[in-house]
């Protein structure tokens, strides 16, 4: 019996022993999962191959094409230098890096030309990059070409399937990616799908950082297009249910806006009571003035007086922007061009931008959360 007894104590403390030899691997997992990290995000690149078009576009879109060959001239251009300093600052707590749409030009002869216009850049970012992946959203551009859906979901979503977390799911570029307790959405300009976002939303529903990654600004931005806004039909400008219903999920969650399309730099922070908070930064990394050092003074007018003058142009645009307006809290919009790196440590969010192919120090930052 003295035996038995002392058979189960040794055995007792063997299990307890175990168990606290795996709590420590438990809490380090944990801990893991919520380590600082860093992605990298670019603006508009428009890629571009002459080869690629008819006689009739190069004639119309002339100068289009000569602003995009010199921004991909291999020997001066900035395209390539921007890539090459974003991916330097690639280190080992770099999740991924985006691109937030008109990864190309657009406007192939051909679906076989516009896909080459995408193999050929996503080379150039494998290359640049290399382990690190490298996600893409649509712009219009990438979607203006004769079968330019057809040459996307053939020669880019292939690609992004070999890149994205096993078993997740895409359609279009509307997927989703997780990093830790943070939750990355990609949202498709051309055919956004507010149920992926919902469904998407309802499975995660203890994320501590939410971010929408898309072309098109959601908040308008009164120095670029502000009627042509994600889930918007810029042609009849007024607020729409799927707009309402999109702000609300994103504004419960404090959720963060990454977009691209207007060519300028710019953060909005709109904060309404009883909703909640969007954050919003606008990139840009196409041109950039030679004679500049520096990021220019920002515009923060997003007051009424630009509306005022804003309604004797398009007034419909004008009360569209109103339903905004009272609620952004900050705007901070400028010109020039570069890459940034969005820092994320515990709660604290903060983006850095980089003026052109700068690699020393950030020229502006901003704290997000």
């Amino acid at each position: 019996m003295k035996k038995l007894l002392l058979a189960w104590m040794v055995a007792w403390a063997f299990a307890l022993t175990a168990q606290e030899a795996e709590k420590p691997q438990e809490v380090e997992k944990a801990q893991g999962a919520d380590k600082p990290y860093n992605i990298i995000m670019f603006g508009d690149l428009h890629y571009d191959n002459m080869d690629c078009h008819d006689e009739k576009k190069k004639e119309e879109r002339k100068a289009e094409f000569t602003r995009n060959m010199s921004h991909w001239n291999a020997e001066k251009g900035l395209a390539p230098r921007l890539i090459k300093a974003a991916a330097s600052k690639v280190n080992d707590e770099t999740a991924f890096a985006f691109q937030v749409g008109d990864v190309t030009q657009g406007d192939g002869k051909t679906v076989e030309a516009a896909k080459q216009m995408f193999t050929e850049v996503i080379d150039r970012l494998k290359t640049a990059f290399g382990k690190t992946p490298v996600y893409i959203v649509k712009g219009n551009h990438d979607h203006r070409s004769p079968g330019g859906r057809k040459a996307f979901a053939e020669a880019v979503v292939p690609y992004l399937k070999t890149i994205l977390p096993e078993g997740a799911e895409i359609k279009n570029s509307n997927y989703a990616v997780e990093h830790g307790p943070d939750l990355f959405l990609f949202i498709d300009l051309q055919l956004p799908d507010l149920e992926f976002v919902k469904k998407t939303l309802a499975a995660h529903p203890k994320i501590r950082h939410l971010f929408v990654i898309n072309h098109l600004p959601f908040i308008p931005n009164p120095g670029g297009r502000p009627a042509w806004t994600l889930f918007h039909n810029r042609q009849q400008p007024v607020v729409t249910e799927k707009q309402l219903e999109f702000r609300k999920l994103v504004a419960e969650r404090n959720g963060i806006i990454l977009a691209g399309h207007i060519h300028a730099n710019s953060l909005s922070d709109y904060k309404k009571e009883g909703e909640g908070r969007i954050t919003q930064i606008t990139i840009s990394s196409m041109g950039s003035s030679k004679k500049r050092t520096e990021f220019p003074k920002p515009n923060t007018s997003y007051s009424s007086a630009v509306l005022k003058a804003l309604e004797l142009a398009d007034p419909k645009v004008a009360k569209y922007m109103e339903e905004f307006r009272p609620y952004v809290v900050k705007h901070e919009r400028f010109g020039d061009s570069g890459y940034g790196i969005i820092k994320i440590n515990g709660e604290h969010v903060t983006f850095e931008l980089y003026r052109a192919d700068t690699t020393d120090k950030p020229g502006v930052v901003w704290e997000l959360r």
